[in-house]
């Protein structure tokens, strides 16, 4: 009997200190921490730009601080996409729903260490999920609202962790620390606006405008940049007139692109800051088929660098074609979509993709069904309306953003519910009306 008690004690303690050894191993396990460079090797978008000191002779490593000499570029930055790239109610609505990848989609939003309130240490198990963070007591949040700034292209760290600008023009005697690195700064750009990855079946980034533009024939391969376009060569002083400096050559620093500010008041710096639509339209004839109208468009890429529309995929181009006659009776509006048709769900896919290739030019046709009112006496004064539109946010995905406004941060929630007042859905770049008779 005391054997068998003995027995079974041991068998017992045994077990139990397999059963501790199991689970320290499995809780040493889940606690491994494996760095971000580890898990995404190479990749510039899974990291910022560390903690930087103040520049010497500047005083701090804000736009802001900047502006106190560069005051020109300083005022373009601030009508640009990327001043506004922290505060875009689009992007803090996608933040919010809680995938686990917010800090990756920061690194390209507020790039700077300086900007974020926490550092990233390490992945928990090497999961993106679980990202391991300690405060950061260099968090400036007034930094954090500029988004991409200068800072974000301009600087960086010298083998003695002190400060430096980087620069294009050389002898200028600028009164802060400086190096000439012309093809660093060139090739910025795509470190956010060329990435190809997926992190889950539903989360993906899919930018390619670099690959478009390396992949172009109509551009010279020393000339494949983006300031080449984005970034328009003007004669000008780099820094205020009072310090009287020589004019030389600078970069515009408004960043157009696709037309659609991130706020009505960015609008009005809209054609002074080099915006021009790369769609070109035109009316190529009309004819009857069938109780239908059959309207033959010819459009163009006139860009010589990427597709028509590129970068974010939801992002196209919405041609809308409409029949007036009698002076007051119109058809229903018919549209034509160039641009990627996604599915989101369950994963993540391209569906089709009818964008235009650089400098493509193209016939389309829109069929718009002939009104039940519509008589041959009437044709007289009919007449067609055709127009397009750059379009960043389609009604749908603008109805989720609203529903879900509660689960965005505070500041910007009220924004969100109200969004039609405050945040652009597309710009329109084409309207004509074509009067004809039969």
């Amino acid at each position: 009997m005391k054997r068998s008690i003995l027995i079974t004690t041991i068998l017992f303690m045994a077990c139990f200190a397999f059963l501790v050894v199991y689970s320290c191993k499995d809780k040493s396990s889940v606690n491994s921490l494996v760095a971000v460079d580890e898990v995404f090797p190479g990749k510039v978008w899974a990291g910022v730009i560390p903690n930087l000191k103040p520049v010497k002779g500047v005083g701090g490593i804000t736009a802001k601080d900047c502006g106190k000499c560069h005051d020109e570029i300083y005022k373009e930055w601030k009508t640009s996409s990327h001043s506004q790239a922290y505060v875009d109610l689009q992007f803090q609505a996608e933040l919010s729903k809680n995938t686990g990848a917010e800090w990756i989609c920061l690194n390209c939003h507020i790039p700077m260490q300086n900007q974020r309130e926490e550092i990233i240490v390490g992945l928990i198990n090497g999961d993106f999920k679980y990202p391991k963070t300690v405060a950061n007591e260099k968090f400036d949040p007034e930094f954090k609202q500029e988004g991409v700034s200068c800072a974000s292209c301009h600087l960086a760290q010298d083998e003695d962790g002190e400060t430096y600008v980087i620069g294009v023009n050389g002898n200028t005697n600028p009164p802060h620390p400086v190096r000439i690195e012309r093809e660093r700064l060139k090739n910025r750009c795509l470190d956010c606006h060329n990435e190809v990855y997926e992190l889950d079946p539903t989360l993906v980034c899919n930018f390619q405008t670099g690959d478009e533009m390396a992949a172009s024939k109509h551009i010279p391969e020393d000339g494949k940049h983006c300031s080449n376009c984005h970034m328009p060569t003007i004669q000008r002083s780099l820094v205020k007139k009072s310090m009287n400096k020589p004019i030389r050559s600078a970069h515009r620093h408004t960043f157009w692109g696709g037309g659609v500010p991130k706020n009505y008041e960015l609008y009005k710096y809209l054609k002074t800051s080099g915006y021009k639509s790369s769609l070109h339209l035109e009316f190529a004839g009309i004819k009857e088929l069938d109780g239908r109208w059959e309207i033959t468009l010819n459009v163009e890429n006139t860009n010589p660098a990427h597709m028509l529309t590129s970068g974010d995929p939801e992002r196209h181009i919405r041609i809308d074609a409409v029949l007036h006659f009698q002076n007051e009776k119109s058809s229903d509006i018919v549209s034509y979509k160039i641009g990627q048709n996604w599915e989101w769900w369950p994963k993540a896919k391209q569906i089709s993709d009818n964008r235009l290739y650089p400098k493509e030019r193209r016939k389309i046709q829109i069929f718009i069904p002939m009104p039940d009112e519509f008589t041959k006496e009437s044709a007289d004064t009919l007449s067609l309306e055709i127009s397009a539109h750059h379009v960043r946010l389609t009604e749908e995905n603008a109805k989720s953003m609203i529903e879900n406004a509660d689960k965005v941060l505070p500041e910007f929630r009220e924004k969100v519910r109200n969004l039609k007042e405050h945040y652009p859905y597309a710009t329109e770049i084409f309207r004509k009306e074509y009067p004809f008779a039969r």
